[in-house]
């Protein structure tokens, strides 16, 4: 199923679907789409961050993961910027 969302098109993942952070998609973002994505990592860092969980060693290995690929994507979306142009990051 894809949806359309501020001019971009998403292809939905089933439900109890698998993805490799590794596999690859091309999209094409104008400069305020970026921004839009980069704000948005922002955004979900700190609610990972700020999750009310007792610190387990299980819980920190789970949040030390997401954190791990939410810095990666950010690199990828940096990348992503002309140079030249700063990353409102």
């Amino acid at each position: 199923m894809t949806i359309d969302w501020a001019g971009i098109s998403f292809d939905l993942i089933p439900a109890g679907a698998t993805v490799s952070m590794s596999e690859s998609l091309s999209v094409n973002l104008t400069k305020p789409q970026l921004d839009y994505l980069m704000r948005g990592l922002r955004y979900v860092r700190s609610s990972y961050l700020m999750e009310p969980e007792e610190p387990s060693e299980k819980v920190l290995a789970e949040r030390r993961e997401r954190l791990a690929e939410l810095a990666e994507l950010k690199d990828r979306l940096e990348k992503a910027i002309p140079s030249g142009e700063a990353a409102k990051v």
